[in-house]
């Protein structure tokens, strides 16, 4: 799954956000132009650095601002200090099936996005997590399985798993989830019982071995559970039950099926009025410690391991300050049009003819290329 990775930088509905904007990106993945959604907590000069994603996936014909709103995810950043991503399919509809090729590699720009974020607003990768409605959410239990190693939780709504046939998908679910190399991925299922579009994944409301997939699949090789066992079944209100397979613990990871009682398809806000926050402070709650670090600090910062510019906002004088030798420093806007390219005394850079606004820096080194964001007052 190698591709080369262009990056452009998309148009910003708004240089100064408030926490309820969203702003949206467009990047290269695959040779193919892909668009997603952003949602910070603060202004993005007030942010804080390493906060947590949120990858929130849409339904098939949906789109990512469109989950944005409906979910109330989006709504919920600044409460929960996380950043939401909400992308947007290729041509309406994702690639879920487990191994599945076409019409996009969706995978790959997961990872794409996810990198993006590292890179420009230095996220915390290890707390990297994903829900989503419906087709998203068959996206999300794809990551689960082929991302497992870079995603802490998921928590699909109305959704299920599969494997594409022509590449022997199922086979290869079988396989991981039986294999020395499974990793335990807690998952939060929300799931309407009278669901005519997705089954739900316990039609007949009792604990049957092997009977309640895709969450028997996963809680087997995390817990030993087979099913689940009916005191472990609670009421959330009168019209919501939970019912918990594996309890979270040492050696365990939390996996439950969320019952709506009478629901649909639909997001499940009338008979949950809280559901956005329960799977916002479900996901919060797990990291994938093994994963690296973003290199980069995000917009607020002034140092890293390897450069500091500052002050950042700045209003005439951008000091740089690196331990590797400078070799050239470009200025980008958001939309990647080139705004200015320094000579001479590459360690302080004059921004007086620079005008207000939301830049990319780019300052190369003998070492490499390091990205970072900043505002010029």
């Amino acid at each position: 799954m190698k591709t080369t990775f262009t990056l452009l930088y998309g148009m910003l509905i708004s240089f100064f956000c408030s926490a309820q904007s969203l702003e949206e990106v467009n990047i290269v993945s695959d040779g193919i132009s892909r668009k997603f959604w952003i949602q910070f907590p603060a202004a993005p000069a007030e942010m804080d650095n390493n906060l947590p994603l949120v990858i929130t996936l849409h339904g098939d014909g949906g789109s990512g601002d469109g989950i944005a709103a409906y979910s109330g995810i989006a709504a919920l950043a600044s409460t929960y200090n996380f950043i939401g991503v909400f992308p947007d399919a290729h041509t309406g509809g994702w690639n879920r099936a487990v191994l599945g090729e076409t019409p996009a590699d969706d995978l790959l720009f997961m990872q794409d996005m996810i990198d993006y974020m590292c890179d420009n607003y230095s996220i915390n990768k290890r707390k990297v997590s994903v829900t989503g409605h419906s087709a998203g959410g068959f996206l999300a239990y794809r990551m689960a399985i082929e991302m497992a190693d870079k995603i802490a939780a998921i928590a699909p709504v109305a959704a299920n798993m599969y494997g594409d046939a022509a590449n022997n998908g199922s086979a290869y679910i079988t396989n991981y989830l039986g294999s020395a190399g499974f990793i335990k991925m807690p998952v939060l299922h929300i799931h309407g019982d009278n669901d005519n579009t997705v089954a739900y994944p316990d039609p007949n409301h009792q604990p049957d071995a092997w009977s309640e997939f895709p969450l028997t699949g996963f809680s087997y090789p995390t817990c030993g559970a087979m099913t689940y066992d009916l005191a472990d079944v609670s009421d959330i209100n009168a019209n919501v039950r939970k019912i918990t397979f594996c309890h979270e613990g040492t050696d365990s990871r939390e996996i439950s099926l969320v019952r709506i009682i009478g629901g649909g398809h639909g997001w499940p806000t009338a008979q949950l009025p809280d559901v956005a926050a329960r799977i916002v402070q479900f996901l919060l709650q797990y990291e994938r410690e093994e994963v690296a670090v973003c290199h980069n600090l995000g917009i607020g910062s002034t140092a890293s391991n390897h450069l500091q510019v500052f002050p950042n906002p700045v209003k005439d004088m951008l000091s740089i300050n690196t331990t590797d030798e400078v070799v050239s420093v470009d200025l980008y806007e958001p939309n990647g049009k080139l705004a200015g390219s320094f000579n001479g005394n590459l360690s302080q850079l004059s921004m007086e003819n620079i005008r207000p606004g939301m830049y990319v820096l780019h300052v190369e080194t003998k070492n490499g290329k390091m990205v970072r964001k900043i505002i010029k007052e």
